[in-house]
């Protein structure tokens, strides 16, 4: 169920139940609280949130909540605002793809890619390495008991990329069922590198980065998985 509030909360809209699947819908533009006041109010209240901005919020005050987003180390997920990565980093890729559920306008996420390029360059070569990641999660066998270790194998020879002054909020991408389409046109593969604080450790709300790589939307690593444990793939490999 979504509920359509502002910041903050009003005691009869805050639902009593912690196991609720309700999604809050935070108003930028009706909202008491603003600037990082109203990223951390959200952020920290603990319930499934996203931000709508209307026509009327300036790009200076979405940007500076986006940035604040690609920067924190508090795991989070806002949907508005990982659809305006996604479709940044399409554009850094020069990939015409685009989500409609941006808290950016076109011209606005080119505008942030100009003023963020460092940053989303850095975003991509994880997202790149990712994908080297999952074909190696997928191609693991079904009993395997130390994933991690054996990953972590499958990526030597590989740069080691010590980085730890990203945003866990890279991972939280994962979620969203379009991001997989980040793949479809390909990555560079000279960007492959091995990200220990990231690959190695349960950052994201307590779990590892293998959790979110396993959920549904993960398309890959099911077209993987089905056809490696697939009796007739398996004969054709043979006879090649």
């Amino acid at each position: 169920m979504l509920k359509y509030v502002s910041a903050p909360l009003k005691i009869n809209e805050m639902n009593n139940d912690l196991e609720s699947k309700d999604v809050y819908i935070f108003d930028y533009n009706k909202s008491l609280y603003k600037g990082f006041q109203f990223y951390d109010y959200i952020s920290n209240i603990g319930v499934i949130a996203d931000i709508y901005f209307d026509e009327n919020v300036k790009y200076i005050d979405k940007k500076m909540l986006l940035e604040k987003y690609m920067n924190d180390n508090h795991f989070l997920h806002f949907l508005s605002f990982n659809s305006a990565i996604f479709n940044i980093l399409c554009l850094y890729k020069k990939v015409d793809l685009r989500v409609e559920t941006s808290c950016l306008t076109k011209d606005e996420e080119k505008i942030f890619l100009k003023e963020n390029i460092e940053l989303i360059s850095k975003w991509k070569a994880f997202y790149d390495s990712l994908f080297y990641y999952i074909l190696c999660l997928a191609t693991l066998p079904e009993n395997c008991n130390n994933k991690k270790e054996q990953i972590k194998k499958r990526f030597e020879g590989a740069p080691i990329n010590n980085s730890m002054d990203l945003s866990v909020n890279m991972v939280s991408l994962l979620i969203d069922d379009y991001y997989y389409e980040y793949y479809d046109s390909g990555i560079n593969e000279s960007l492959i590198n091995y990200y220990p604080y990231y690959f190695e450790n349960n950052l994201y709300d307590e779990n590892s980065i293998i959790v979110y790589l396993t959920n549904p939307s993960n398309y890959y690593l099911d077209i993987i998985n089905k056809s490696l444990h697939n009796e007739e793939f398996q004969k054709f490999l043979k006879l090649k």
